[in-house]
Formats: C-alpha cells, structure tokens, sequence
C-alpha cells in the first residue's frame, strides 16, 4: 500500500502545471489513496462470514480509518477549508449509510447534491466556504456555525434568565 501511494503522489507531481489552481489540478493523492484502499480492500457487512479468522485486522483498518477521517475533518473544520469538509463528506456518508444512521447519510446527500446540482454556482460558493466561523480572526481558530449558533443561544437564555421576576 505504500508503494502504490508513493507512486501516485510521484506521477500527481509530475502532471501537475505551473497552473496552482486546485480546481484545475487531477484528484488530490489522499481521495485516489482512499480509493485505492476501498477497491483493493473488502468491504463486508459481516453476513458473510468465511474469513473470521482475520477479524481483529479488519477492526483495526476500521478504526484507524474512521480516526483518520475524523481528524482530517476536525482540521478541516478549524483551518475554515470547506471544499476539504465536503470531500471528506462524501466518504463518511458510506459509513453513515453502513451504520444504518439514515438521517446523517440523508443531510450529508443533501448538501452533497445542493453544492454539486441544485443551487447556482453563487449559492454553492456561498454554502461550501460559510461553513464556520472565526471570531479570533487567526489561523486554526474556526469553529462549526452550528455550535456558534449553540453559544448564542446560551448568551440569550442566560440574559433572559435575569430578567424574570422574584416571586413569592
């Protein structure tokens, strides 16, 4: 599996332009890695079980699969790189899908189709890069929108809370 990695990120190099835009750029090496893997390893739902010998390898893949992804897209998070959120997306909506978590495999389908079909191109830019936000205003310092909404909701409730009167 190294080789094979080190193989394709020569032959990336050695393709790649004096054009730096990533849009113009083939896949990056992490997606054709992470293809290579799911083509050359088998991907069971545990209904078949002739290889159960080899289950504590397998276990291992997983984890350290679904560990690696979590953390690409923690950094991802934190770094505001929202085209990276979505790719990294798109792998983890089969895991989603596996685990028989529908809604989450559903949400995640759904921005998936809004940034690649549905919405204008405008729109699109708009949904990937609005991602998260950053009130620092220095690298590594983004969070989720979502859990920024979360805060204020809190700031809310608790000025609200000392408004209520003293009852008897």
């Amino acid at each position: 599996m190294g080789q094979i990695a080190i193989r394709i990120i020569v032959d990336t190099v050695e393709k790649s332009t004096n054009n730096h835009i990533p849009s113009e750029n083939t896949n990056p090496p992490f997606m054709v890695i992470m293809t290579l893997f799911f083509a050359k390893e088998k991907v069971s739902s545990g209904k078949d079980n002739n290889n159960e010998s080899d289950g504590v390898s397998a276990y291992t893949k997983l984890v350290l699969t679904l560990g690696l992804l979590r953390m690409d897209h923690n950094d991802a998070i934190h770094m505001g790189d929202g085209s990276r959120m979505l790719r990294i997306d798109q792998f983890l909506v089969l895991y989603y899908k596996y685990c028989h978590c529908t809604k989450y495999a559903f949400g995640t389908l759904e921005t998936i189709a809004q940034t690649e079909v549905l919405l204008t191109e405008r729109q699109a830019h708009r949904l990937i890069w609005n991602r998260t936000v950053n009130h620092k205003g220095d690298a590594n310092t983004n969070h989720p929108n979502d859990l920024d909404v979360e805060h204020c909701n809190k700031v809310f409730k608790d000025s609200a809370h000392s408004y209520r009167g003293v009852f008897y």
